[in-house]
């Protein structure tokens, strides 16, 4: 069990630098975008399940990757994330409310794709603004990687490197 300062920084070096860093640099680098969305996404499970000590329990996905999500922003608004709700259908066609960890998490991991009405846009030269953030000029708003439709307002989720 991990429980000194120095256990847990050896811990980051060895799993969070090590493993997890180079495997989504070497997904970016291949164009592999999709495994590198499925990654983050559960990389985000992994994260929290370090901070709630929950790591490894079974039917604890979605609290861990709450538990992560609570330390995102948006815009500098800390709740943007863990508040984020939409309506969307799902492949039955019923209406559902949906959150990230629905929409993105389990859309991708258990179908390949976000569920809902989304749009995703990819470019394979990538669109970047030289500081890293990547954007698809004049389709979406500027600012958004990822752009969720519902409720007549559009839900954003911003994806940066």
């Amino acid at each position: 069990m991990i429980r000194t300062k120095d256990q847990i920084k050896k811990y980051f070096k060895d799993y969070i630098y090590g493993f997890i860093f180079n495997d989504i640099r070497n997904c970016i680098k291949a164009k592999a975008n999709y495994t590198v969305a499925l990654a983050l996404l559960s990389y985000t499970d992994f994260l929290g399940g370090l901070i709630n000590g929950t790591l490894g329990l079974q039917r604890e996905s979605k609290n861990q990757f709450n538990k992560a999500i609570e330390y995102f922003e948006w815009n500098g608004d800390k709740n943007y994330y863990k508040n984020f709700q939409v309506k969307f259908k799902d492949v039955d066609f019923v209406e559902k409310n949906g959150d990230i960890y629905t929409l993105f998490r389990c859309g991708l991991a258990h179908e390949y794709f976000i569920k809902g009405d989304s749009l995703v846009h990819n470019n394979p030269d990538g669109y970047t603004d030289g500081e890293g953030k990547y954007y698809c000029n004049g389709c979406i708003d500027e600012d958004a990687g990822v752009q969720i439709i519902g409720e007549g307002s559009k839900k954003k989720i911003k994806i940066t490197q």
